[in-house]
């Protein structure tokens, strides 16, 4: 099963994963780290790699991410280039999130499984109103 990474500004990760568990259940080989305002990027540092000694990444490593730019991303995109099976995503949400954690162990190739939920993704952001009108 591919090893989750959720992270980001403030309570992201850890309230995210706990609205995900609410609808799809409690999951496993997922961690998250939450990037508090007193916190600097050492810390961020230290978090990931105490994270990562912590999951299976047998089947490789997915880190979600809330901002591409953000410190969260870039420290792991830093660290992507340590671990050859690590993968980051920016710019994620809550479809995205359930999405990947349901498939995550369907033997698809890890590449392949992100472009999907990717896309997937994308297509549940919708303007409500408009949509009504129709």
């Amino acid at each position: 099963m591919i090893a989750v990474i959720i992270m980001g500004h403030g309570r992201f990760g850890s309230s995210i994963l706990g609205s995900v568990e609410m609808i799809i259940g409690k999951q496993e080989n997922v961690a998250t780290i939450d990037f508090l305002e007193n916190q600097s990027i050492d810390d961020i540092d230290n978090n990931i790699n105490e994270k990562l000694k912590s999951l299976n990444k047998e089947e490789g490593i997915l880190v979600l991410t809330d901002l591409l730019g953000g410190s969260p991303f870039n420290r792991a995109m830093l660290k992507s280039t340590e671990e050859p099976l690590m993968k980051v995503i920016a710019g994620v949400n809550m479809p995205l999130v359930i999405e990947l954690l349901s498939l995550r162990d369907s033997k698809k190739p890890i590449d392949d499984l992100i472009k999907e939920v990717i896309k997937n993704s994308k297509e549940s952001i919708v303007f409500g109103n408009e949509m009504f009108e129709q």
